[in-house]
């Protein structure tokens, strides 16, 4: 058999194994390889998927992904150092992705990190619901002072110090903000396709800077909390609440709607991750 051949071979025998899982996922309610579970999850009555562990871009592609096009515009907030933001590029290759990280150190790690990827877009902004100027609350493992973490926030942690003990709050920063409308007025964005917000209490702020753009979005991702870790933050109820008000129903999240304290497999039992979709046609015609 000669090379090309046996790469075509190849091509189809992987083709088959995803068909093959594909079926097993809508079978069974979770991703098996042969009858080993590799990521299973739970479906109650909505229906709701209960995410084995915290959200990723795979979970949206599992639960979401009949809501976008192939060529879905993304918006990301809080790209740390850009892993998501490749996984997301890797998953929609002609997507449009927008990553903001407003952390100067974390931006440039994320551009870095990001390069051979010309769909992805870096801002070093935070997104709010005021353009102008705010303090960022900069967090760093206890175990590694002086390198910024992912846990920074536009909020002053507060319940945060005792939920998380190996996170410290030492430094904080002033860091540009924007609201999503004036950023995409700013660069000719007419619509968003799905916001991927991990912005550690922001989130709920940033979208209530986008009455515009959050008329086109078909897809939210959304880290909440149930309890003020953040002085001031809105907690779950009120932005589950908000996107209900705009026209989206939750279908997934790393938590159990009957019982969103108590922690599932992986995941934690003060916030989670939470998938909306849009209840209603989007007023914007994808292109």
């Amino acid at each position: 058999m000669g090379l090309r051949a046996f790469l075509w071979l190849l091509a189809l025998l992987a083709a088959a194994i995803m068909i093959l899982l594909a079926a097993r996922v809508a079978e069974q309610g979770g991703i098996y390889f042969g009858n080993r579970p590799v990521a299973t999850f739970r479906v109650l009555p909505g229906p709701f998927v209960v995410l084995p562990g915290f959200a990723t871009p795979s979970s949206v592609a599992v639960v979401a992904a009949s809501y976008l096009p192939e060529n879905p515009k993304i918006l990301e907030g809080g790209a740390y150092l850009g892993k998501n933001s490749v996984k997301l590029a890797k998953i929609w290759p002609k997507a449009q992705i927008y990553s903001f990280e407003p952390v100067p150190e974390l931006a440039e790690k994320t551009k870095t990190n990001t390069r051979t990827f010309p769909n992805i877009h870096v801002y070093e902004l935070a997104l709010s619901d005021k353009n102008g100027t705010a303090t960022m609350y900069l967090s760093e493992l206890v175990a590694k002072p002086d390198q910024t973490y992912q846990s920074s926030s536009l909020f002053a942690p507060s319940e945060f110090l005792r939920k998380a003990p190996r996170i410290q709050y030492k430094k904080q920063i002033n860091v540009p903000t924007t609201t999503i409308d004036a950023w995409a007025k700013k660069n000719s964005v007419d619509h968003i396709d799905l916001l991927y917000l991990d912005i550690q209490g922001a989130e709920l702020a940033a979208m209530k800077g986008a009455p515009e753009i959050m008329k086109t979005v078909q897809v939210v991702l959304a880290e909440i909390e149930f309890v003020e870790v953040y002085t001031g933050q809105p907690l779950y109820g009120e932005v589950r609440s908000w996107l209900e008000e705009q026209g989206f129903r939750m279908i997934a999240g790393s938590f159990d709607p009957s019982d969103p304290t108590s922690p599932v497999l992986g995941a934690s039992s003060w916030f989670a991750d939470a998938i909306f979709v849009r209840a209603r046609p989007a007023t914007v015609m994808r292109r």
